[in-house]
Order: C-alpha cells, then sequence, then structure tokens
C-alpha cells in the first residue's frame, strides 16, 4: 500500500516541477511575469557646479539622485544625477505620470531608429550626459539624450526627451 502511496505523490510532484497545467512552471505565467519595457534612465539635474557640496539642485521626486563629475571638463564641474527606472505595461516607475513618460519613451526610440539626413555639429557637453538603457517592447535599447543625438531627429523627439529628461 506504501508503495502505490509513493508512486501517487511522485506523480503529482513531477506535474508540478515540469510544469503541468497551471503550476508556476507555466510559460503563460513566466511571460506574464517579466514586463517587456523596462528601462533605466539617468540625467542630470540643475546647473554644474565646481563641488559636490556645492550643488544647488534637488532630486526630483520618485527618483534616486547622487553627484557625479563630468567627464573630460577642467577644472572639474559635478551635477546632481537622478536615475529613474521605469516600467511600462503596467506603467509604473519614477515618474508622476508613468503613462506620459512610456509613451514618450516608445516614440523617441522610433523616431531615434529612423534618424533625417541632417548633418549637425557638436559641441563637447560640459556635464554628464542623459542616457536610456533598457528593453522596450522586447527589444534592448541604449541610446543618450542631449544635442547632439536629438540632432537630426524629428522635433517631436525633442517633446519627448523633455518628458523623459525634464530641464
Amino acid at each position: 500500500m506504501l508503495g502505490a502511496i509513493g508512486v501517487v505523490v511522485l506523480a503529482v510532484s513531477a506535474t508540478a516541477c515540469f510544469g503541468g497545467p497551471g503550476t508556476a512552471g507555466s510559460s503563460r505565467l513566466s511571460r506574464a511575469a517579466a514586463p517587456e519595457t523596462r528601462v533605466v534612465i539617468r540625467a542630470p539635474v540643475g546647473r554644474p557646479a565646481r563641488r559636490p557640496a556645492a550643488i544647488a539642485a534637488h532630486c526630483p521626486a520618485l527618483a534616486r539622485c547622487r553627484p557625479q563629475r563630468a567627464p573630460g571638463v577642467h577644472p572639474e564641474e559635478w551635477s546632481l544625477m537622478a536615475t529613474r527606472t521605469l516600467t511600462c505595461g503596467p506603467d509604473r516607475g519614477g515618474y508622476v505620470r508613468p503613462a506620459a513618460a512610456c509613451r514618450a519613451l516608445r516614440d523617441l526610440v522610433r523616431l531615434e531608429a529612423h534618424p533625417t539626413k541632417v548633418a549637425c555639429g557638436c559641441i563637447v557637453p560640459v556635464t554628464p550626459p542623459s542616457s536610456i538603457v533598457g528593453r522596450v517592447d522586447g527589444k534592448e535599447v541604449s541610446f543618450t539624450i542631449d544635442g547632439c543625438s536629438l540632432c537630426g531627429l524629428p522635433g517631436q523627439a525633442g517633446a519627448d526627451a523633455g518628458v523623459l529628461v525634464p530641464g
């Protein structure tokens, strides 16, 4: 009798472990758990300063901030860098209006993938650049948001960047 009970317990355990219907191993449940769009957006806030203690900017709501030295600038300059995570579908993260940020993100990624053929002359940045890194609709993205990267894109790209990286 114990042998038959052991076989039943083993069969139930195997079904649960190997992803039978309705189990945690189900690929349908696994796909739903991972968002298709999740990015980290980093951007300087306020004006740069000569030392970290002199930064006058305040961290925006829902962001994490820390001082960062501007690369390649002499004398040294520091900026307050805000880091925000944005997840779309469901829309949530480091923005007061995450749905608007998700729309701007998708639009900016679409525009960035199809730049115009305009040649741009760019100056050397004096603050650390803003950046977006992560996945948008399941595709890896990594790009900079500044005057040079927006040059050559349609005008709507600047409006989208303004939502993601308020100036």
